[in-house]
């Protein structure tokens, strides 16, 4: 049947067979009553059985702890999150399940996402149930004599998570404890929140089952080898994790390495999209109908650490050495600038394999600190390179006119393409352009000695990716609160920083190069700190 769902046209005997089926498994359940709730049909993947054959083993007894790690995108909160527990509400005589996130605002959503199931008319008419507490970080369904038959905890990993449990003492399945995300996206590239995220789930999450058999569940996007993920099935928690991994590009191998009951339905809908063949191996997206994979092998080409941790699920160590992304600090909205810089490392030359051309969008604020504001990256050839300097230096000239912060000027490392490109636009008059001053021994591991001490000091800040309440920031804002571009650059560019080396095995270095001299400019070889020492209000 291709027509949505609707509930006031069904028969009864629609009705009971739309009720057999929410009972049949979390994903029968999820296709109908996402369709009844949202209004909606759900985009049926390989990788929803995967969840569902791996979801009732957990309720079988089969399996107890499980990590599954996929991509972003991939419904999983949908699933483990929402209809997961509505559906063992649904099925179980008494259950109490524990939703943790990094997020507050996610983990109330869910909440809501569930109550709303539970409580709907459609629902109701299948299942009678009462609605007991209805705290939306604690309600519970009871029964005709009161008595509470289902539980629903929601906690942030940055709340307070003492005082409630997942499960009741019985060797049967009676709810769980559920990691959605536990971590944010930046904690990558901070030891501090991995930390942190590690003592929540040990010290706190490990004594919130409310017996050994009540089974914890971490689904979540791999960010680093000692995330969360990392730390559970490294033994961390001390308890024994069973692993599942899809990750966004698939080969034949690894379908081939699924469950029988799950291979085939990943070939039917893996290989009806196109592959793109890397290195002599063909990848297909695990998804076609909704991740295009050559957006997937762009991802690889401009952030290869976020592609083959958090989609690929194969995070490899940042191991620089050199740069603690740690010692970076962070801003929602720019302070006011005393004046602005742009800093350029342009590339040998255009290959694939070879540096990016980069333009880093530095100021100086009123309390004496660097502030990067935007980095662009590229591949140009020399044509391109100029129109791409022009282009920027128009979208960064405009300030505030009532508090201006001037572009002073574009400096340039005065090598290779870059050479051309002072030459070029100095000719023409349309920039103010100069060659980045650097001494003869100045080489990169020397000029990134020279930056530490500033960094170590939280002198330098780059945009927030989250705020405190765990959300996501997508734009860098002005003094005023104004939009002036997306943070996407931000985490390609806190990889690079991390694992820059002295030895220079590091892939790519050409942002971090072009830090390195908007802080020799900016605070080392300042000379306008009348104007920058916070007087300014």
């Amino acid at each position: 049947m291709n027509a949505l769902l609707d509930w006031e046209t069904m028969s009864i005997e629609e009705k009971q067979a739309a009720k057999s089926i929410s009972e049949h498994s979390p994903l029968s359940f999820m296709r109908v009553w996402f369709q009844l709730n949202q209004g909606m049909k759900m985009l049926c993947n390989w990788h929803h059985r995967y969840m569902d054959h791996t979801a009732l083993r957990v309720l079988s007894g089969e399996l107890k702890n499980v990590v599954f790690n996929m991509p972003p995108g991939g419904t999983k909160t949908e699933y483990w999150s929402i209809h997961l527990p509505a559906y063992a509400m649904t099925v179980r005589d008494r259950t109490r399940t524990l939703n943790v996130s990094y997020s507050n605002s996610l983990v109330v959503e869910n909440s809501g996402r569930i109550r709303s199931i539970v409580s709907s008319p459609e629902y109701q008419e299948l299942w009678p149930v009462s609605m007991g507490k209805a705290d939306v970080e604690n309600w519970s369904l009871i029964d005709g004599k009161g008595r509470t038959r289902h539980q629903l905890f929601s906690r942030s990993t940055g709340g307070q998570i003492t005082g409630c449990r997942g499960g009741y003492i019985s060797k049967e399945f009676t709810g769980f404890i559920n990691l959605d995300d536990p971590e944010k996206a930046d904690s990558a590239f901070s030891a501090t929140m991995r930390a942190k995220a590690q003592r929540i789930v040990t010290n706190t999450l490990r004594s919130r089952r409310a017996s050994p058999d009540t089974p914890v569940i971490c689904t979540q996007q791999r960010l680093h080898t000692d995330d969360v993920s990392g730390f559970l099935l490294k033994g961390g928690m001390g308890l024994d994790f069973a692993h599942i991994k899809v990750p966004a590009l698939v080969t034949r191998e690894y379908i081939a390495s699924l469950p029988p009951e799950i291979r085939e339905h990943a070939e039917r809908d893996v290989f009806s999209g196109p592959s793109v063949v890397r290195g002599g191996v063909e990848y297909w997206s695990y998804w076609p109908a909704k991740e295009s994979v050559y957006d997937l092998m762009a991802l690889w080409d401009k952030d290869a650490y976020t592609m083959v941790s958090q989609y690929q699920q194969e995070p490899v160590a940042l191991t620089g050495g050199m740069i603690d992304p740690d010692w970076l600090k962070t801003y929602e909205q720019l302070p006011f600038l005393v004046w602005r810089g742009v800093y350029v490392d342009t590339a040998q030359k255009t290959g694939e394999q070879h540096d990016f051309s980069v333009f880093a969008h530095c100021g100086l604020g009123v309390d004496g600190n660097l502030y990067i504001i935007e980095i662009v990256r590229g591949k140009w050839d020399a044509g391109d390179l100029e129109s791409e300097a022009l282009r920027v230096w128009e979208r960064w000239k405009p300030w505030d006119q009532f508090r201006p912060a001037a572009l002073r000027y574009m400096r340039v490392e005065d090598k290779s393409s870059g050479t051309g490109l002072i030459q070029t636009i100095s000719k023409k008059g349309s920039i103010q352009i100069e060659p980045q001053p650097r001494g003869p021994a100045a080489n990169k591991v020397t000029r990134c000695m020279d930056a530490v001490p500033w960094f170590k000091s939280g002198r330098v800040f780059v945009p927030a990716i989250y705020d405190e309440q765990g959300k996501p920031i997508t734009h860098v804002k002005d003094h005023r609160g104004q939009d002036l571009c997306t943070t996407d650059w931000v985490t390609t560019f806190l990889t690079e920083a991390a694992a820059f080396t002295a030895d220079d095995s590091h892939d790519h270095d050409d942002q971090v190069d072009t830090i390195f001299d908007a802080v020799a400019d900016m605070l080392i070889n300042d000379t306008s700190s009348f104007f920058s020492g916070g007087w300014i209000s």
